[in-house]
């Protein structure tokens, strides 16, 4: 017995004489891939066998593959069962950037399937020879993956394993190609992600859902985080930053080169954010902020990370950019600048008016529902707001920002009680996230949660003197605290 021997060897025959091993092209840890000739048309292919390295080996007599120890059988058999199954969810998704499945097989105690040929190598292969791709080139490729993901995700499967090894680009057609499912899973209308143990993940292209083996919380973002992180690996040249880095430092924890322009920077920060209701949500999010950019001005010192204000000593998180160009609130800067123009013009009016002794009054930002206006020729009175007393509102709109990213938020509430519930989209990436709580004595309190009711963060604050704003803190479900400022609309 020769357990060195873990692969075929040229010209070895297989499913009856159809295929032809040419030549051992890798192994990995459950299986090798080969160059082979399907005889009856003459065609070069790619064979993927099941091999496990840690309980597998070949007789050098025999192409059979043996378990090297009978308390290995069964992990064999349900691995090989799982990879004739990763076979059977690839020949469905049958799309120009996702690998075809030809063919499927058990022959020689093993499983096997046959896959389209490419002629090229992984991405990894590629920025390893070449160095890292240009911003141009980066995008074409991304796009590629979003609409094979795309795909996947309609399909209910979510891949889990994206990094630049598993996806190929195609020389010949210029193409990038998404490969080996063999961590990926299907969905279940009725009990959701299906998993018999833990999973297997690649450090730096995994996020802390993933890390953490938290299976309830995967979704399409777990990809788009793993994609995210080789869009970081083809553009740098090196290997993205740990969940854990990205948290502690910020934008800090990447190593963006200086010539990089600041949409990819933000692109990739986006997607790469440790918080899941951060990154986008679905595939379409990231092609509306591709199709549409919002503008950088490389000349402005905007931070590109954000965190608690005033806070010198701590580290920054990373920004969450907005998702459509269309519908971006003016950057801080630009949104003091209205504030103060609207201060002067207000108090230009009541200087005016005072002047005149006419007798007006400034007119309430609230819809006084139970007061009406008295008209007289030649004046109209409107009644003083009363800002200490908002028993009246029903439904309120509020617009500002939290530490430095902006929201919009709408609350309800029933007429005399002190119950508040609503929702805002967290910077039009369109994943909403749910409010609830209580509006007493003009303080605010609010509970965050995202679409599936986990608890994403608080809202504390009072109404300000004016009854212009509500402002106070925010604290996410990490403990991280933000100033927020919400103005009524």
């Amino acid at each position: 017995m020769n357990t060195n021997i873990d692969h075929l060897s040229a010209n070895t025959m297989l499913n009856g004489g159809r295929y032809r091993i040419d030549a051992f092209l890798a192994s990995g840890g459950f299986g090798n891939t080969y160059r082979a000739t399907r005889t009856d048309f003459n065609e070069t292919v790619a064979i993927k066998e099941f091999f496990m390295k840690e309980v597998s080996q070949r007789d050098t007599d025999s192409r059979s593959v043996t378990v090297t120890h009978p308390d290995g059988i069964e992990k064999f058999e349900e691995q090989k069962n799982k990879f004739f199954i990763e076979a059977e969810r690839m020949r469905t998704l049958r799309h120009p950037h996702i690998i075809e499945v030809i063919d499927r097989f058990k022959e020689n105690n093993t499983a096997y399937y046959v896959m389209e040929y490419i002629h090229g190598g992984t991405l990894a292969e590629y920025v390893g020879k070449h160095g890292a791709v240009s911003e141009e080139m980066a995008k074409k490729y991304l796009l590629h993956i979003l609409d094979a993901l795309q795909t996947v995700h309609e399909n209910g499967i979510y891949h889990l394993d994206i990094k630049p090894s598993n996806i190929m680009i195609d020389e010949r057609r210029d193409r990038a190609i998404l490969i080996d499912f063999g961590a990926s899973k299907q969905m279940s209308a009725e009990t959701g992600i299906t998993l018999g143990s833990a999973l297997c993940y690649t450090p730096g292209y995994a996020p802390s859902e993933q890390v953490e083996q938290a299976h309830d919380k995967f979704g399409p973002w777990t990809d788009l985080y793993a994609l995210g992180g080789t869009l970081y690996f083809a553009t740098t040249g090196e290997k993205p930053p740990l969940p854990s880095a990205i948290n502690e430092e910020g934008e800090r924890a990447f190593h963006f080169p200086s010539g990089m322009s600041q949409e990819m920077r933000h692109l990739i920060l986006w997607m790469m954010s440790p918080m899941r209701p951060s990154r986008p949500q679905t595939v379409n999010e990231v092609l509306k902020l591709l199709q549409s950019p919002p503008p950088f001005d490389d000349s402005d010192e905007t931070k590109l990370s954000g965190g608690k204000q005033g806070d010198a000593g701590k580290k920054d998180t990373p920004p969450i950019i907005h998702g459509n160009g269309d519908d971006r609130k003016p950057s801080s800067r630009s949104h003091w600048y209205i504030a103060l123009g609207v201060i002067a013009v207000f108090l230009f009016i009541i200087i005016i008016a005072g002047s005149q002794g006419d007798g007006m009054t400034e007119a309430s930002i609230w819809e006084e529902q139970s007061d009406t206006i008295d008209s007289v020729p030649g004046t109209i009175e409107e009644p003083e707001p009363d800002y200490d007393d908002l028993s009246d509102w029903t439904g309120c709109e509020l617009s500002g920002w939290i530490g430095e990213y902006n929201v919009d938020m709408v609350l309800e509430r029933e007429s005399g009680s002190d119950e508040v519930t609503g929702s805002y989209e967290y910077l039009k990436t369109g994943s909403t996230l749910n409010l609830s709580g209580s509006l007493y004595n003009n303080l605010l309190e609010l509970d965050e949660t995202n679409q599936y009711g986990e608890e994403t963060g608080h809202f504390k604050g009072e109404l300000s003197e004016r009854g212009f704003r509500y402002r106070g803190e925010f604290t996410n479900y990490k403990g991280e605290s933000f100033r927020f400022d919400l103005a009524v609309q």
